[in-house]
């Protein structure tokens, strides 16, 4: 398998334990340390409900694909877990305005839910 960022083949040891089970990498040592993952939460209220923000990076990255879908596919299941009976979007890079405001409270209030994102990067 290659590494979504570098396109260096990704090699990983199999020993007599985990032969038979399939793991998945999509970015390679190297890159997991030029790119380092920091997971932030940051809550905004709404009028009756909030909106729950994690991100992944502190800075902004462009990447052509998705190379940590493994990592935001574990926040999304904890979440999903965690309450199942929320908004769970995805972004890629999330802008924060009173007009994004506007609309993610509409969305609230009309769900009657709270919202969670999962974004890259977050900044007002």
């Amino acid at each position: 398998m290659k590494c979504l960022i570098c396109n260096k083949r990704i090699t990983s040891k199999i020993t007599f334990s985990d032969f038979f089970s399939r793991r998945n990498r999509f970015v390679c040592d190297k890159c997991y340390e030029t790119f380092p993952i920091h997971i932030n939460y940051n809550f905004i209220p709404l009028e009756k409900y909030g909106l729950n923000i994690y991100s992944i990076f502190d800075k902004e990255y462009h990447f052509k694909n998705d190379p940590f879908v493994m990592e935001t596919s574990k926040i999304f299941n904890y979440l999903y877990e965690k309450d199942n009976n929320s908004i769970i979007l995805l972004e890629k890079k999330l802008l924060i305005n009173e007009y994004s405001l506007n609309i993610y409270q509409k969305i609230a209030n009309i769900n009657e839910k709270n919202i969670f994102i999962i974004c890259d990067y977050f900044f007002i």
